[in-house]
């Protein structure tokens, strides 16, 4: 649910937690836009890409492009 999602997103297990589903709800609007998943990280880091500010929609555009290309590096990162 909201709490697993939020840890991996990078929140503390015991802060997504203490959360209320309002206040867990606005962690993960806020954190899809400047954070990718932990499985997403991991596939931007193999192909050297910092991840620093790419959000959750952002890493999966990178990532489908990464994958249209044979699983090659792309010479141009998708917005």
């Amino acid at each position: 649910g909201q709490v697993s999602f939020l840890i991996e997103l990078g929140m503390e297990r015991k802060h997504a937690l203490s959360l209320t589903k309002t206040q867990a709800k606005g962690a993960i609007d806020d954190r899809r836009e400047k954070y990718c998943t932990r499985k997403q990280a991991k596939i931007l880091k193999k192909y050297n890409i910092p991840i620093a500010g790419i959000g959750v929609e952002r890493a999966s555009r990178i990532i489908d492009a990464i994958a249209a290309n044979g699983w090659k590096p792309v010479q141009e990162i998708p917005l």
